[in-house]
């Protein structure tokens, strides 16, 4: 009993890991998912940003910078 329990386990493991295997593949060519009409962002920003958008970037740069800090000194 405790042997078919691990077999479906590393089964459904194996499954998954097929899953995303596939998915990855797909997206690296750029193919649809199976919802080919659902919303796909273009985050591609080719303008150039003010002086408040670059502040505000530099300004979460450091918050993260501090933040990474922290978690390493806990």
């Amino acid at each position: 009993m405790n042997i078919r329990k691990k077999l479906v386990g590393i089964g459904v493991l194996l499954l998954v890991l097929l899953g995303f295997v596939v998915g990855s593949v797909a997206a690296y060519r750029g193919e649809s998912g199976p919802y080919p009409g659902a919303l796909q962002l273009n985050l591609t920003y080719t303008g150039e940003l003010s002086e408040e958008e670059k502040e505000a970037l530099l300004y979460i740069v450091e918050e993260e910078k501090l933040a990474r800090d922290v978690y390493l000194t806990l």
